[in-house]
């Protein structure tokens, strides 16, 4: 692209964010002469003068045009970058402002991303970037080499920070100012902290799912009791808790078919394999034998659920939809809380700003989560020595053996038979 191009493309991206531009031309002895009054939208003015030889005034305003597109708008754009106005950082920030997906967040979720923009984006070399100028590369670099308060980010930060990042820059590409999203092409391989495990939660052991099944029984929490045992008896992804619905379970047999989702509206919806409703995955789609006395549990809960009445789903929302697995994410942390595995801060230890942070108890590296009981599932099942590799990643819902390698968490049950063993050598 030849550089009048380019600068007339890139006027037209950030028209509308930088300022304004008014022209005239008028004669004068020497010739014609065109004038372009620029108005930043900081407030600041400038004015760009030129004689040029023209046949006539039509001629002129033709040449003004010219003039307004390859000199005067890329020069306000070059005064809104030095000045930041159209840096990734601000870019980010618009989005979090007006974009759909950020103003259905709820006001916690807000403040969180805002706090993120403002920690790890505002004043790096990325943020200063216009928007239209990162590369992946440059994405990459700063995910690798980011750096809490508390020290070295880890993977799941990394993760979140590189969402918004996205986000942003998808709004950014609706409305013209860049081509593409460069984070779509970003490898987890080149930023992601090598020990991927250290960073991930471990198994729930048996008798942490037990304190929570049982504190469930005792507040008659029915709903996060099936819950648990529903996940503990299948494996099944909370997002597929979730879509599951009773046509998706007969006798033996749950069948996987959909997850739940959030669409342009923040909306949690559910979709499923191949068309307007899709899992996970293709590996998502399947179907999870159940032992018998889960079956008669969940038809017993059934006959009891009386609220919502008539849902579809097995464990609906409060309008009878399906709920937001976010929401019964919170909802087994305060559980936990309740049986002493975490607690609930409500003012950060070091600033002392008020947050909403589960932070775990007792020894433990992790806050109680859904995945947790799935690693449970998976590490049983590979101990159990029963099942071949291909049959367990087809109760999990998973592609590659990977996954299976990065779920299995050893047991402490695993690790008492491996010292006898070594004692007995």
């Amino acid at each position: 692209m030849d550089r009048i191009a380019e600068n007339r493309d890139r006027a037209g991206m950030y028209f509308e964010r930088v300022g304004t531009a008014q022209g005239e031309v008028y004669e004068s002895s020497s010739g014609w002469v065109l004038r372009v009054r620029l108005r930043a939208r900081s407030g600041e003015q400038y004015t760009f003068q030129q004689s040029v030889r023209a046949e006539g005034k039509l001629d002129a305003q033709s040449k003004l045009r010219d003039w307004i597109d390859t000199v005067a708008l890329p020069e306000l754009v070059q005064r809104a970058i030095a000045g930041g106005e159209v840096s990734t950082a601000s870019t980010l920030a618009q989005w979090c402002r007006t974009d759909i997906d950020a103003r259905a967040m709820k006001d916690n979720s807000r403040r969180t991303v805002t706090a993120a923009l403002e920690t790890y984006i505002e004043g790096t070399e990325l943020g200063r970037l216009p928007v239209d100028h990162v590369t992946t590369k440059q994405v990459e670099s700063h995910l690798r080499d980011l750096v809490t308060p508390r020290g070295p980010a880890s993977n799941s930060t990394k993760k979140k920070i590189l969402g918004i990042i996205s986000r942003g820059i998808k709004q950014a590409q609706r409305e013209g100012e860049v081509r593409g999203n460069v984070c779509d092409a970003v490898d987890g391989a080149y930023y992601l902290n090598r020990d991927m495990r250290a960073d991930e939660p471990p198994a729930m052991t048996l008798p942490d799912f037990a304190d929570l099944v049982e504190e469930a029984q005792a507040s008659k929490d029915r709903r996060m009791e099936m819950m648990l045992r529903v996940v503990r008896g299948t494996g099944v992804r909370l997002g597929e808790l979730v879509a599951l619905r009773w046509g998706d379970i007969e006798e033996g047999t749950i069948h996987v078919e959909r997850a739940a989702r959030k669409n342009s509206d923040g909306v949690w919806v559910t979709e499923g394999i191949g068309g307007e409703e899709a899992a996970k995955s293709e590996a998502g789609a399947r179907r999870i034998p159940i032992a018998p006395d889960l079956f008669h549990e969940l038809m017993y809960y059934r006959i009891d659920q009386k609220q919502p009445p008539r849902s579809a789903y097995v464990f609906p929302g409060p309008d009878g939809g399906v709920e937001a697995p976010t929401t019964d994410g919170t909802r087994l942390k305060a559980l936990g809380a309740r049986v002493g595995h975490c607690e609930r801060l409500q003012r950060c230890p070091e600033t002392g700003r008020k947050i909403s942070r589960y932070v775990p108890l007792g020894g433990r590296s992790h806050v109680p989560g859904w995945h947790q009981i799935r690693r449970l599932v998976a590490s049983r099942l590979v101990e159990s020595g029963q099942l071949s590799d291909p049959e367990i990643m087809a109760i999990m819902g998973w592609s590659s053996v990977e996954m299976l390698h990065r779920y299995y968490r050893e047991t402490d049950a695993s690790f008492a038979r491996k010292a006898a063993a070594m004692a007995a050598i």
